[in-house]
């Protein structure tokens, strides 16, 4: 019996035991993981100008390198907010002259250890400095509190070009706009990107990449972000990419009374229409074969007067044009149903008679 109680005492001071060792493991790791330096670190905050929106567009980024100890961590796993002053009411609007900002961004873990080396890190970023304000399972919370400045210098000009210089481009290509603004301490340079469509067509992204989708004209506007309402506009062409390959500048004489014809690579199924001097003429008066060629008929350039005219073959995503004369003349004889050069004859022949039966009465 005392042998049984021996026993039973024995193993109750061997579990005590263990349970000691057990509690002081685990505050010794609770201790060793708050002294463990973060494993993220955030960067990458942009002060923002006066006159821009309240946006996404500033964070708090992670770098990567410092995010291997952190098992499914994804960087793009968090919420963020733009909040006014030292409350928690979200901010709208534009970011306005010596107004205080806090921007505050939750990101999401996987492992509750790892969120414990946050607790109470701070870093300094572009001059301000960013706290984890709190770490509850699964999250971390991060806040950064900026003023803005108490004054702005305008802006007075934007000027625009491309960066390869170029002010037209073809359908289906991009061009790069650039804006400059003046002057060179502006506060706010940003600028936002528009289009003002024409005869032609594009799209332009916030970067100021242009993407042509219609031939003609268009205007290119960047308009500044500041209270200054600077609006400039700047025109681009757009070109076809389609043109005549043969048959440019033809001549049709009627003495010959041959066809013209024309050749255009592109494929005849997009052929929409065929033109003349911007009216469109009859299946019956030309053909369209191949890749593409456009054969005007002997009988349809006979109606037509002598002179120059447009050529326009349009397809379903652009134009080719050219031009070719039309000579219904024959060498010293005029057009049929032209008279005046008859009723001249006729004219000078009654004069000479009557010149001649004077002359031959005086005599």
């Amino acid at each position: 019996m005392k042998q049984k109680l021996f026993k039973k005492r024995q193993k109750g001071k061997l579990l005590l035991a263990l349970l000691l060792l057990v509690s002081a493991l685990f505050v010794a790791n609770q201790s060793n993981v708050k002294a463990v330096t973060p494993d993220v670190e955030f960067n990458g905050f942009t002060m923002p100008s006066i006159g821009d929106p309240i946006s996404t567009n500033i964070k708090l980024t992670s770098t990567s390198p410092k995010l291997t100890a952190l098992t499914s961590f994804d960087p793009s796993d968090y919420e963020f907010h733009v909040y006014e002053g030292d409350t928690w009411t979200e901010a709208t609007g534009v970011y306005e002259k010596g107004e205080t900002y806090r921007i505050a961004q939750v990101i999401y873990f996987t492992d509750n250890k790892d969120m414990k080396k946050m607790e109470g890190y701070s870093a300094t970023i572009a001059g301000e400095t960013a706290t984890v304000e709190s770490v509850s399972y699964y999250q971390v919370r991060v806040s950064l509190k900026f003023t803005m400045p108490t004054s702005e210098t305008a802006v007075t000009g934007i000027t625009i070009n491309s960066e390869s210089g170029a002010n037209e481009v073809t359908i289906g290509n991009t061009l790069q706009m650039k804006a400059t603004v003046a002057p060179v301490d502006a506060t706010n340079k940003n600028i936002n990107w528009s289009i003002e469509n024409g005869s032609g067509a594009a799209t332009i992204d916030a970067t100021g990449l242009l993407t042509a989708t219609k031939e003609g004209t268009i205007n290119v506007i960047a308009t500044a972000r500041d209270s200054s309402g600077i609006v400039v506009k700047k025109q681009i062409n757009i070109t076809s990419k389609y043109t005549f390959k043969a048959g440019m500048n033809a001549m049709f004489k009627v003495s010959t009374n041959n066809d013209l014809v024309f050749e255009v690579p592109a494929n005849l199924a997009d052929l929409q229409k065929v033109e003349v001097n911007d009216k469109s003429i009859a299946a019956t008066d030309y053909t369209a074969t191949g890749n593409v060629k456009i054969t005007l008929k002997a009988s349809y350039l006979k109606s037509l007067a002598s002179g120059e005219y447009k050529l326009t073959a349009t397809f379903k995503d652009g134009s080719a044009k050219t031009s070719f004369t039309v000579e219904n003349k024959t060498s010293n004889a005029p057009n049929t149903g032209d008279t005046s050069e008859a009723t001249k004859m006729m004219f000078l022949l009654v004069i000479s008679l009557f010149a001649g039966c004077k002359l031959l009465k005086k005599q």
